[in-house]
């Protein structure tokens, strides 16, 4: 079984019918949040149009369009999240490239997102903006990201971040994109594991929003590969499944 926190298949340019087969495939094997990148210029009707043929767990990445004529539907798509910046600055927050913090509309938006039961992904948001957001926010996590520490990238987490993630009770979905790691990636997943603990470790691929991933690690097929990796440096079943299930399925309110 995965869960996987992030999913671009929506804005990968394929047909509705061949995007709702892939999602039916998905489905059998566990659990794809299907994030909306809305950065170059998707809109919500592309997600209805798919909805209308298929239930799937729906998140938006990057709110910048949004305004509150867009709160019905917003709402009729039941997002289990969304991120307020893609990786640039917008009136909400400073993006991973941006400089900007949270703004007052940002912070307008995080309340009615937070009221109505949406959690705020932090992954695309500058370091400013995630402190800003984490300090009046009791429950933070990132969809998709991984360690500055190993990696140096304004889109990974740095040590303090990943902490603040822990200590709320937060997920860190880990990304095998190559430019975010320099180790290959179960060993970047035990890293995390032995320095943060199990509880938070989850998986964040980004399919379909990035070509850059290593040449073994394209599918989820090759994501259980990874899964039988980590049991030969002595992971236990009970483990694996919090990482690549249970830790995300909780988090969401699923177990």
């Amino acid at each position: 079984m995965i869960f996987d926190c992030h999913n671009d298949i929506l804005t990968s340019g394929r047909s509705d019918e061949e995007i709702v087969s892939t999602i039916c495939v998905y489905k059998k094997s566990g659990r794809v949040v299907c994030a909306l990148w809305t950065s170059g210029g998707a809109t919500l009707d592309i997600a209805a149009n798919i909805k209308a043929a298929i239930s799937f767990d729906f998140a938006v990445e990057d709110m910048g369009f949004y305004d509150e004529r867009d709160e019905e539907k917003l709402l009729s798509l039941n997002p289990l999240y969304c991120s307020l910046t893609w990786n640039f600055d917008n009136r909400f927050a400073g993006g991973a490239s941006g400089s900007g913090g949270l703004t007052e509309s940002g912070r307008t938006l995080a309340r009615f997102l937070e009221n109505n039961g949406i959690k705020i992904d932090t992954a695309h948001l500058n370091r400013k903006s995630f402190f800003d957001v984490a300090d009046r926010s009791e429950r933070i996590f990132c969809s998709h990201a991984s360690i500055d520490e190993l990696c140096p990238n304004p889109r990974n987490l740095t040590g303090e971040q990943i902490k603040i993630i822990v200590e709320c009770g937060g997920i860190v979905g880990l990304t095998p994109i190559n430019k975010f790691n320099s180790l290959p990636f179960d060993e970047t997943i035990d890293f995390f594991v032995q320095k943060y603990g199990i509880g938070s470790a989850a998986i964040g691929s980004d399919f379909f929003g990035s070509t850059d991933f290593p040449s073994d690690l394209k599918n989820y097929d090759d994501l259980a590969v990874i899964r039988e990796k980590l049991e030969r440096k002595g992971y236990k079943k009970d483990d694996l499944d919090l990482i690549f299930f249970g830790n995300a399925a909780r988090f969401f309110g699923f177990l």
